[in-house]
């Protein structure tokens, strides 16, 4: 896998988004509601991290998590404590925690390793579920123009070079392992280069696969989207 690129605005992988982080935790309870960090050496998923630190405190050392079913193992890291925590212990994990770093993301962009993340995953009853997020600053007026605006996904920089959307099979590819029902919601934000999301407008979602990779790098519209206002989606969660 491609080297870990930095974000191109500040905190843009990092901090949740304040009214999803809400709206979900009083539905599920926050032990409920986790952010899985994906850690790959080579191509290979090695580890699931469940971080916790001063930009993001989703994770809790007593969370509920989703179970690998290919027997991968998972660790919480906690950059908040003092001295900073691993459970359960791992010392092939124990540079993350370098008092230089405060995320295991400035670890990562000089390891040999690199990451992925699921914005979002929240256990429903018995099931999992998740979503990945990609905004949109162009807004989406009506369904129509949604899926064209979602059709061009692959003209993205992040979408180009021989690897294509790399990132993206692998966050599937975890969410497979993890037993996860894994949505990308398209979102509009007020501006260009934000993370701030446009609540009085809409929102298009849709069920990510291998196959519905492929659709979208062929410039094909997802198979079985759904479009809505803001509203409504939180709704759905």
């Amino acid at each position: 896998m491609a080297a870990q690129t930095s974000p191109k605005y500040a905190d843009v992988t990092s901090v949740a988004n304040p009214i999803l982080l809400k709206t979900l935790t009083e539905k599920y309870h926050r032990a409920n509601v986790v952010w899985p960090i994906v850690l790959i050496q080579g191509d290979s998923i090695v580890s699931y991290l469940y971080e916790r630190s001063k930009k993001n405190t989703i994770n809790s050392s007593d969370d509920n998590r989703p179970q690998s079913s290919s027997g991968l193992g998972s660790h919480f890291i906690d950059y908040s404590s003092n001295p900073r925590l691993i459970i359960p212990t791992n010392a092939l994990l124990k540079p993350f925690i370098s008092s230089e770093f405060t995320c295991s993301y400035e670890y990562v962009v000089n390891s040999p390793y690199s990451t992925v993340d699921i914005d979002y995953a929240w256990r429903r009853g018995k099931r999992w579920k998740g979503i990945e997020l990609t905004t949109f600053w162009m807004e989406f007026t009506n369904q129509g123009r949604a899926e064209d605006l979602i059709s061009k996904l692959h003209r993205r920089p992040s979408w180009q070079g021989p690897e294509g959307p790399h990132g993206l099979r692998k966050i599937v590819e975890a969410a497979q392992d993890l037993e996860l029902s894994l949505h990308m919601v398209c979102v509009n934000t007020l501006g260009k280069v934000s993370n701030q999301f446009k609540t009085n407008g809409n929102v298009y979602r849709f069920p990510l696969s291998p196959a519905q990779i492929d659709r979208l790098v062929q410039g094909a519209v997802p198979e079985k989207g759904v479009f809505s206002t803001f509203a409504e989606f939180l709704e759905w969660l």
